[in-house]
């Protein structure tokens, strides 16, 4: 059986090894080999991580089975490349972002149940639309087949062929 529960300190280590080992993965299969951009991604994970454990503007739900976090999603502010992107002018919403599945996991819908358990945290604090973004190949494919295509690409954000996609949704 799967949970979706809003992350307790007693998970806080676990979540960011599930963090580390999920990005390390999605480097690999993108075929992203640059360590510097990873140590990056992990960064700003675990930045996130610490904001939600100090109560700030950030919201985490994970998936966890019987014995490890399987998942996680969270919501905060826009991050700094869409930010630079569109010049501050989504800053008013929330984003929907660092979702990450297990590779074991994914598949099963787990990544859906997140998206869903996360929308409806916004609804219930008032939140009527958000943004996301990618650049990972997966998760382009995965978000447009969710939500249909993204309200803004920006060309070879990436280099050459690596484009960058924003989503609007409204709730």
């Amino acid at each position: 059986m799967i949970d979706y529960i809003k992350p307790a300190l007693e998970h806080k280590s676990a979540l960011k090894a599930h963090y580390k080992r999920v990005i390390t993965h999605t480097f690999q299969v993108d075929g992203i080999d640059d360590a510097e951009d990873l140590q990056h991604e992990i960064d700003t994970k675990y930045s996130y991580i610490e904001r939600y454990y100090r109560q700030t503007d950030v919201c985490f739900i994970i998936a966890k089975n019987d014995k490890q976090i399987i998942g996680g999603i969270a919501s905060y502010r826009p991050n700094s490349n869409i930010d630079k992107m569109m010049k501050g002018k989504l800053n008013h919403l929330y984003e929907i972002g660092s979702l990450y599945v297990n590779p074991a996991y994914q598949g099963q819908g787990i990544g859906s149940t997140l998206i869903r358990q996360m929308q409806e945290e916004l609804r219930a604090a008032g939140i009527r639309e958000f943004c996301f973004d990618a650049s990972y190949t997966l998760a382009i494919k995965t978000w447009t087949k969710m939500f249909g295509p993204a309200t803004y690409v920006v060309k070879d954000y990436w280099g050459e062929g690596g484009d960058h996609h924003i989503w609007v949704v409204t709730l």
